[in-house]
């Protein structure tokens, strides 16, 4: 049985952070999912500075 977190079961350094940002990742994975963004949208909205 597993501990509840794979990093650790797998024996990689700083699991604690490697837990961290995979839930980042899944969260702004359901996001772009949520608003139909693709990789590249997602990408131009995050860097837009409001800039001409």
């Amino acid at each position: 049985m597993g501990s509840g977190n794979v990093f650790a079961d797998l024996g990689l350094p700083d699991v604690d952070k490697l837990k961290i940002k995979s839930g980042l990742v899944i969260e702004i994975t359901k996001a772009m999912r949520r608003l139909n963004l693709t990789q590249k949208a997602a990408v131009r909205a995050l860097l837009f500075t409001g800039q001409s």
